[in-house]
């Protein structure tokens, strides 16, 4: 199994973002829509996911390998809880990428007192949905809304483990 490091990604690390840049670079276009699924294009997608470490309201995690970065997370704050979203560049995807992330995502939310969290997929996105199930087991489907499913997960502490 592939070694991974995860990293918070800040906006005034210029090795990070520019990593970042490249790692969006490297996404297919259906990776990229599949993570931003709010319309629009692969362009916009890309300039939406390398702002978001500049957003007050969120933190970025990035998972690396010795070949650089491969994918990043997101957890984003606002009245209605808190949201976790994960983008794996193609060439790794089935490789654990996006489980670390999902799961570093869910430790920082328990961290920060939340007891659940939210994820929307496509449904027609079928790995994404896998990934939910493998990462939190327990996690609760809304009935599908414009094509969209949103996930609550419970986020488990390490003492309820």
């Amino acid at each position: 199994m592939t070694r991974f490091e995860l990293f918070d990604v800040h906006s005034d690390d210029d090795a990070a973002m520019q990593e970042l840049r490249r790692l969006l670079a490297r996404c297919s276009d259906a990776s990229l829509l599949a993570r931003c699924h709010g319309g629009g294009s692969p362009d916009a997608a890309r300039l939406y996911l390398e702002a978001l470490p500049t957003r007050a309201d969120q933190l970025t995690v990035a998972v690396w390998t010795e070949h650089g970065m491969v994918g990043v997370g997101s957890m984003t704050f606002d009245a209605g809880g808190i949201e976790i979203a994960v983008l794996v560049e193609d060439a790794w995807q089935r490789h654990g990428a996006g489980a670390a992330l999902a799961a570093r995502l869910g430790e920082k939310a328990a961290r920060d007192g939340a007891l659940a969290v939210t994820a929307s997929v496509s449904t027609t996105n079928s790995a994404g949905l896998a990934l939910l199930r493998k990462v939190v087991p327990l996690l609760a489907l809304a009935a599908p809304h414009d094509g969209l499913i949103t996930a609550v997960c419970p986020v488990v502490t390490g003492a309820s483990r």
